[in-house]
């Protein structure tokens, strides 16, 4: 389901950037466009979608795990968590790293305007 969730994002930031935020929407859009997923199925690419849109996209499910107490983006590539005093890679992958780190600071910092000139 990446490719789907890559491809729906792509294209409500294309047409109306606000909507991806937006959880009912979101899921009315991927119902719109795939109605042969089951209602899970299409719970999740939204939930996805959402997360990318309003928060840390693909680390959203490892922040909101109690067990992770450490959270590692070291570049493109596989993330690693500490989960338990161990360390572990996990099966989430970042390709832009720089995104990511740009989304980190901003929802870690309050950003004034004059951080994005």
């Amino acid at each position: 389901m990446p490719g789907t969730v890559e491809s729906l994002h792509a294209r409500m930031l294309e047409h109306d950037p606000a909507r991806a935020a937006d959880p009912a929407a979101v899921l009315e859009e991927v119902r719109g466009r795939h109605p042969l997923l089951s209602l899970a199925e299409a719970g999740e690419v939204a939930a996805a979608i959402t997360a990318r849109a309003t928060g840390l996209g693909p680390l959203e499910p490892l922040l909101a795990d109690a067990a992770v107490t450490e959270l590692m983006v070291n570049g493109a590539g596989p993330v690693w968590i500490e989960r338990s005093g161990a360390l572990c890679v996990t099966d989430v992958h970042v390709s832009q790293a720089p995104i990511i780190a740009y989304q980190i600071y901003c929802n870690t910092h309050q950003v004034q305007a004059s951080d994005l000139t």
